[in-house]
């Protein structure tokens, strides 16, 4: 399975990303692990203040269900990550506007050589897709 995430600043610039890969695994831990990468980087990278948006609205259910957290360990490494002292507001928004986290996550599954990887600067054709993303905002 594949992870794959970005953190932008408030002009939706790149930041850092990443991409990896995990064998086995189902579409809910993929996302789960995604989300857990993706806190850690932000808080390795120093901000205490963030919106992280999700295309996947079941994950955002099961870290409010306990009985999810049994079935599902790594939903209390990301409680405890939430927990920390910083700021996080988690929204869910369609998969569509999710494309550029998507790229990176079906990249990071397509490379089994690959554990993680993470990204000072976008790949090339990634790089692409945010400058188009930019400039449809203006």
């Amino acid at each position: 399975m594949g992870a794959g995430g970005l953190l932008r600043d408030e002009l939706g610039q790149w930041v850092r990303g990443f991409q990896a890969f995990q064998a086995g695994g189902n579409p809910l831990l993929s996302e789960a692990w995604a989300l857990k990468i993706g806190l850690q980087m932000t808080w390795d990278a120093g901000f205490r203040d963030m919106i992280c948006n999700l295309d996947c609205g079941e994950l955002l259910k099961s870290l409010g269900e306990v009985d999810s957290r049994h079935f599902l360990p790594i939903l209390d490494d990301i409680i405890k990550l939430l927990d920390r002292p910083w700021r996080v507001s988690l929204s869910a928004f369609s998969r569509d506007c999710n494309m550029h986290a998507d790229w990176l996550a079906n990249r990071g599954a397509s490379n089994p050589k690959l554990s993680l990887c993470l990204l000072d600067t976008p790949p090339m054709e990634l790089e692409t897709l945010i400058m188009r993303d930019r400039f449809a905002a203006l």
